[in-house]
């Protein structure tokens, strides 16, 4: 029977990492609601680094997204910038990290900290902490990996490989959920209909006229023509 070899987590785990990068950067909760929360730390994940967001203020999809890729390794200049529509460039952070990669053999020494990060995978190591988990120990025994962690509270332990898909289920759904939260175009003239139904108390009219607004209405105030807006549009808006 196989010996069980235990290894620590404490040094590769990443938790908050997210969070922190995120208080260097200024434009950070911008990026977040134009782009996604979820969204941005794949971009990040993937190398894809954002240059340029031209905002779509009526249909988010549309929104253009400059972005460049630099290759390991590649010291020649600056890499070329590439241009994809919102939606393109949702699919294309989620389809990188849903491929499946091999998995290397499993360290032999706790202080072989390289070999702990690629065996569980440097992408999982950093996306179990988006969705709640914190990794606690790597369990070798045989040829078989485990993972025990925490989340919300309770401690479990997966096979590695069921953890990848664990994660991957979690990527993936957050593509079909923007998928599904696809919003309308913003009609301004539609404020002055829902403020007539609202005056006569038809509150089932006034959740069908606005109620996908609000995320493309915080987009949309960002905007320079958001920024224009007359104190009375925006408390007419607000109402």
């Amino acid at each position: 029977m196989a010996k069980e070899r235990v290894f620590s987590l404490d040094a590769v785990r990443t938790d908050g990492w997210f969070e922190r990068i995120g208080d260097g950067i200024g434009s950070f909760q911008a990026l977040c609601d134009i782009v996604g929360e979820a969204f941005f730390a794949f971009s990040m994940i993937t190398g894809a680094r954002i240059t340029a967001l031209t905002v779509d203020r009526r249909n988010p999809d549309n929104t253009q997204v400059d972005f460049v890729i630099a290759a390991a390794g590649d010291d020649d200049g600056e890499p070329d910038v590439q241009r994809l529509s919102l939606a393109d460039f949702r699919h294309r952070l989620v389809g990188a990290l849903l491929t499946e990669d091999a998995t290397p053999p499993a360290p032999e020494r706790d202080t072989d900290l390289e070999g702990i990060q690629l065996h569980i995978g440097v992408r999982y190591l950093l996306l179990a902490p988006l969705y709640g988990y914190s990794l606690r120990k790597l369990i070798v025994e045989g040829k078989t990996s485990r993972i025990a962690l925490l989340r919300d509270g309770i401690d479990e332990v997966f096979e590695l490989g069921e953890f990848r898909a664990r994660i991957r289920g979690h990527v993936r759904d957050e593509l079909e959920r923007a998928a599904a939260d696809s919003r309308p175009a913003i009609d301004l003239t539609r404020v002055a209909e829902a403020e007539v139904a609202s005056q006569k108390g038809d509150h089932t009219r006034v959740i069908q006229l606005l109620g996908a607004w609000p995320a493309p209405l915080a987009i949309f105030l960002r905007t320079p023509e958001g920024q224009m807006l007359t104190p009375d549009a925006r408390a007419l808006i607000a109402k």
